[in-house]
């Protein structure tokens, strides 16, 4: 038997919520045992407790399992710190070995990040460092916040001022992370494991 409830809603006898039954209400939510639907089904957000099983599918956002995490959100490196009256071409020489395994000149990179420098939240940093025989030159141009300066240029062998440089890198549209790899090789055939910062897969 169908029941009309108070405010509009509408239920089968002896419903109760999370055990029997079914319910729709008058602010467009319902809950039933379970349902078949032949057609579109289309949703701003879920849960599922349980298996979900699809011929295709396509996620415009986060995407996270207990092994794997896909999203656009914003993803930041490890801290890297500079302590003061370190060389400006030091800090680009260790930025280029550091992220790409070393230094070749010319070395221009611009770095959004989060940080501070001289006591004042940091947006972006840009390298600029050339070496060659009859020249060398260094320009780390540091982008803040807010306020004034703007801009601060510090250049070739000039060391930092007190408080040093700290920062952490920002990375910008799909990351793809895995996570709880194996740190040795499983020897089971095609299973992913990490072997130090190299991702291998395992041939048995």
């Amino acid at each position: 038997m169908i029941q009309l409830r108070r405010g509009g809603s509408i239920s089968s006898e002896g419903f109760e919520s999370g055990k029997q039954g079914f319910i729709i209400r008058s602010d467009g939510t319902f809950e039933f045992d379970g349902g078949s639907f032949r057609g579109h089904v289309e949703a701003e957000s879920g849960y599922f407790n349980g298996r979900i099983e699809a011929e295709e599918g396509f996620f415009r956002g986060l995407l996270e399992t207990p092994a794997l995490r896909s999203s656009t959100e914003q993803v930041l490196s490890s801290q890297r710190s500079y302590p003061a009256n370190t060389p400006i071409e030091n800090i680009m020489i260790s930025e280029a070995q550091f992220w790409y395994g070393a230094f070749t000149s010319p070395f221009e990179r611009n770095y959004d990040v989060v940080g501070s420098f001289r006591g004042r939240e940091i947006r972006r940093i840009d390298m600029r460092l050339t070496r060659g025989p009859f020249m060398r030159w260094a320009v780390l141009t540091i982008h803040f916040t807010s306020g004034s300066p703007a801009i601060e240029e510090l250049v070739d062998n000039t060391g930092l001022p007190a408080g040093g440089l700290s920062f952490r890198r920002v990375r910008h549209g799909w990351n793809v992370q895995a996570r709880n790899l194996p740190t040795e090789d499983p020897r089971f055939a095609n299973v992913l494991w990490r072997n130090g910062n190299q991702l291998m897969i395992s041939t048995g």
